[in-house]
This record gives C-alpha cells, sequence and structure tokens, in this order.
C-alpha cells in the first residue's frame, strides 16, 4: 500500500475515534501509520520524514490527547497534500533554503502583491466535480444538486425536506491550482447570488478529502443580485454531523483541500434545529471563490 493510502486509511479511522472521545485511540492510530511511513524506504518525498518527525516531537511534548491527535494529524495532512501535488516539495519546519538561506519559520507566507487570490471559479467547474452528501444518508429525502448556471457559475439546487432530515450539500476538492492562495491566507471571499430569499446557507470547508468527519461551517446571507461575501476563518464552526466540536483547532488556509455548500436547518453552533429554515425548493448560484 502506498502512501497516500496508508494516510488515507489511517485518518479514516482516526477521525472516527477523535470524534467519539477517544483522542488517545486516534492518536495511537496516526502514530502508528507515521512509523509505518518512517520504516519504508522511498516511500515519502522530500523532506516528508522531516514533517513526520516534527509532528512526533510535538505530540510527544503535549499534556493532552488532544492536542497529540492534532499534532501529528497536521503532519499526516501536510504530507497528504504533497504527496497529491498541492503543496509542493515539505520542507523542515525550521531550516534553511538551499538556494539563498532564508530562514523557515514554519509559519505561512501570504503570495506576492499582485498574485492570484483565485481558489475557485465555479464556471470552470463541471458537475463532474462536485459530490452529492444529502440527507439521505441519515434517513432524510433532501435532494440536491450542482449544474451549470446559465448566467454563469454554477447553480445549487434542490428540495429541502425536513422530516427525517434537513440538509443538503455539495462538495468538491478544491482545484491544485487555487491551493497556494490558501497560503496565509486569513478567510475566504464568495462571490454568489440567489433570488430564492432563504436563510439556512452555509459554507464549509475541511482539511481532509473523506465525504465524513469533521468539517468547519460558517452561514452566510445571499442577495438577488451578485454580491461578495468576505468570510474570516474565525467565524468557521467545527462541526462533526451537525453537531459542534468544541475541541477542534483553529482554521487554517495551508490545511483546506475541500469546499462544500450547504442549506441546513441544523445551527452550527448549538447542533440545533433552526424553524427559520423552511423546507421547498432552493437554488444557489455560486460564481467564484477568493482568499483574504
Amino acid at each position: 500500500m502506498d502512501a497516500s493510502s496508508l494516510i488515507t486509511m489511517a485518518i479514516s479511522r482516526g477521525a472516527p475515534a477523535f470524534n467519539a472521545g477517544d483522542a488517545q485511540q486516534c492518536f495511537n492510530i496516526y502514530k502508528e501509520t507515521a512509523g509505518q511511513l518512517l520504516s519504508a524506504p522511498g516511500a515519502l518525498p522530500g523532506n516528508g520524514a522531516n514533517r513526520l518527525l516534527d509532528a512526533l516531537e510535538q505530540a510527544e511534548a503535549s499534556r493532552s490527547a488532544v492536542d497529540r491527535a492534532w499534532a501529528m494529524r497536521h503532519g499526516l495532512d501536510d504530507l497528504l497534500l504533497s504527496l497529491r501535488g498541492g503543496g509542493g516539495t515539505i520542507m523542515p519546519s525550521v531550516g534553511t533554503t538551499p538556494s539563498t538561506g532564508e530562514i523557515l519559520t514554519g509559519v505561512p507566507v501570504a503570495p506576492p502583491p499582485g498574485s492570484s487570490k483565485l481558489i475557485v471559479d465555479f464556471a470552470k467547474e463541471g458537475p463532474g466535480s462536485w459530490q452529492t452528501v444529502d440527507d439521505r444518508v441519515m434517513g432524510g429525502s433532501s435532494r440536491s444538486r450542482m449544474v451549470k448556471a446559465a448566467e454563469g457559475g454554477a447553480a445549487f439546487e434542490g428540495e429541502l425536506v425536513v422530516n427525517g432530515g434537513g440538509f443538503a450539500s455539495n462538495r468538491m476538492m478544491i482545484p491544485r491550482s487555487g491551493l497556494g492562495s490558501l497560503r496565509g491566507a486569513r478567510g475566504v471571499v464568495l462571490t454568489c447570488a440567489s433570488g430564492d430569499g432563504r436563510t439556512g446557507y452555509k459554507l464549509t470547508l475541511k482539511t481532509d478529502g473523506l465525504a465524513d468527519g469533521v468539517s468547519y461551517q460558517c452561514a452566510f446571507q445571499p442577495s438577488g443580485d451578485p454580491k461578495s461575501i468576505k468570510i474570516p476563518f474565525d467565524s468557521f464552526k467545527a462541526t462533526f454531523r451537525g453537531r459542534p466540536v468544541p475541541n477542534a483547532p483553529p482554521l487554517r488556509g495551508e490545511d483546506i483541500v475541500q469546499l462544500g455548500v450547504m442549506l441546513s436547518r441544523f445551527n452550527s453552533e448549538s447542533g440545533r434545529v433552526d424553524e427559520k429554515v423552511a423546507p421547498g425548493g432552493f437554488r444557489l448560484r455560486l460564481i467564484k471563490l477568493e482568499a483574504m
């Protein structure tokens, strides 16, 4: 099994354990996987071994199982991003560049002035880029889809059914071209429009490529005409299956690999049902997502 598959399998086992309250078991799974990767000659790209060793050292210095689990998770996520071509060569958390001797601190560097801040141009992403994850996975009957919008961009549309469910969503992996824009970002700017007058729309961001697990959500209110909505990362709330995850770390731009949009009756902060979000048809036009 290659390194990417090993990491993905570890996350698929560790994340549910963490979400169930067993952070120590989650850490054990991640630590065991790191050991397998470090003992396999040629399995890691560039300085990937150094990144895992840094994560192990940070984990061992942490006082709680939660912090140890997250230290390992960040290390595995960074390595997975590099293996998938999104992060370039992994550099040590502290060191020097071979060519310039410039000090590397591990702090994300913002894109230079004038560089592109574009993360996703939704007009360029076909319906095949999206995965539908509606409440039918939990016994509901809401339906949604992503289609090309005649006015430009993409349209998230469908019908929200509240009996037995209460959410509809679509998600996609962020294109490789947009990952660099997230490094050093303080948040995102979503340009969108909707004439349905609904509340309950949320932007979701994830730090892994899995369908399940922790996601970071933030509600926003679109208008009938296209407008750009600024959403700082500290406005996003970590959730798991509609319930808050209070011990999740702050959202970082360099960790984000997946985005989604949803219409949901569940409040991201309390997990309770918002009765103001009514059932029925909906349509949200997505134009672009940028870093800020």
